[in-house]
């Protein structure tokens, strides 16, 4: 069976659209959960601020940057949005509000499942909401955005655009082509209601990034934890996010703890402080802040220094993270799930790879999930991790 090519499954009131059975693996476990989706949750598109070396007269120039995500180095290259804010022209980068909201979007399409797959393209996915319920979902994690706040925002995610390249070589020692280059909403559709209640009334049409498009079809997607995500500061989100990335997928090699350096997170993060003692000020802080809520249990430094004598001085640094034993059974039952998803998916496609295109399935993922469980005799090809070690610690000798 051509996977590409099944017969559509239309979503009720939403014409040229179908669910694929990809979507259904979206449901998360609880309300408090959401999900990280591949690269893109990897990719730091965020700019937290914006220094005066970044301002050229009236514009803003592009922003590049380097972050490493599973085993690869990308270089990120971000050109600001322009927009109109009371009649004057202006440029802003994305920065944590329309972050915020790009979380927000994603938690209300998968809860109320807004997702929808466009049949004249395959690998469109849309969303449509309501403001008011944006507004709501926002409010309820203690981020309170006007309306018009939240309408800019959209218009920034809509047109400030992402390029993403690999900057390692590939088999042959070619470099890689280009990976990507999008807004980070490449198509956004705004329905404004008449004068009474227009707000509430309001809705908007969304198509996803094509790397969080790629991500839902090919099931690259892991629990996190919503609440957590929406309270932290915005580099402590980032190392909260690749923390958990890092251990879903196994990414420090077995080990139980992750090395972080300082110059990584400056990277990713746009942290261009003239001294570098103060990147490790803010990463300190952003540590006591994860030990706080309980997700890292201890984090050890190693200094990097260059020079001799009295012109030694310290340029960079590598952090030992240990997570605590609540984070470690949140990663592991995450990376149960990956595992769990994949096998069922299996089952329900015939036997094919999520990455060989959409399927249209009648079959409950949950159901097949609890029938698999349920015939499995042993815990062979189960995944294991390190983690486990936190979650049950094996008896003192």
């Amino acid at each position: 069976m051509n996977l590409s090519r099944v017969p559509a499954k239309r979503t009720k009131n939403v014409p040229n659209t179908e669910q694929p059975a990809q979507f259904a693996f979206l449901d998360s476990p609880s309300g408090r959960m959401t999900k990280s989706f591949g690269l893109w949750d990897l990719t730091p598109w965020q700019v937290i601020y914006t220094s005066a070396e970044l301002r050229q007269g009236n514009y803003l120039a592009s922003v590049e940057r380097t972050f490493e995500a599973r085993g690869h180095t990308y270089r990120l290259t971000l050109n600001p949005a322009r927009i109109s804010r009371n009649g004057v022209k202006v440029e802003e980068y994305p920065g944590e509000r329309e972050h915020l909201i790009e979380l927000a979007i994603r938690k209300i399409a998968i809860q109320q499942r807004k997702l929808n797959l466009e049949v004249s393209d395959k690998d469109v996915v849309t969303i449509n909401l309501q403001f008011y319920d944006l507004y709501k979902e926002l409010q309820s994690t203690g981020h309170t955005f006007g309306y018009r706040e939240i309408e800019e925002a959209l218009v920034i995610l809509n047109t400030a655009k992402v390029t993403i390249q690999r900057t390692d070589y590939d088999g042959d020692g070619e470099p890689w082509d280009l990976m990507l280059g999008s807004a980070i909403l490449p198509v956004m559709r705004l329905r404004k209601a008449g004068a009474a209640n227009k707000e509430e009334r309001s809705s908007v049409h969304i198509q996803v990034n094509p790397l969080l498009a790629e991500a839902i079809r090919n099931l690259d997607f892991h629990d996190l934890n919503y609440e957590t995500l929406m309270s932290l500061k915005p580099v402590s989100r980032y190392i909260y996010k690749r923390l958990q990335h890092a251990f879903v997928f196994g990414e420090n090699d077995g080990s139980p703890t992750l090395t972080l350096a300082a110059s990584a997170v400056r990277d990713a993060c746009g942290l261009n402080y003239s001294r570098p003692r103060k990147l490790f000020e803010v990463l300190s802080a952003c540590f006591e802040d994860l030990k706080r809520m309980k997700l890292i249990e201890t984090v050890t430094e190693e200094g990097v220094f260059d020079g001799e004598g009295k012109r030694r001085s310290k340029v960079d640094a590598m952090y030992c993270i240990l997570p605590s034993a609540d984070f470690a059974a949140q990663a592991l039952q995450a990376q149960m799930n990956v595992a769990r998803n994949l096998e069922a998916f299996a089952v329900i496609s015939g036997g094919k790879r999520p990455s060989q295109g959409w399927v249209q399935s009648s079959e409950d993922p949950k159901q097949v999930r609890a029938t698999l469980r349920a015939k499995r005799t042993n815990h062979e090809g189960q995944p294991s991790l390190p983690l486990l070690d936190l979650v049950n610690p094996p008896p003192t000798p």
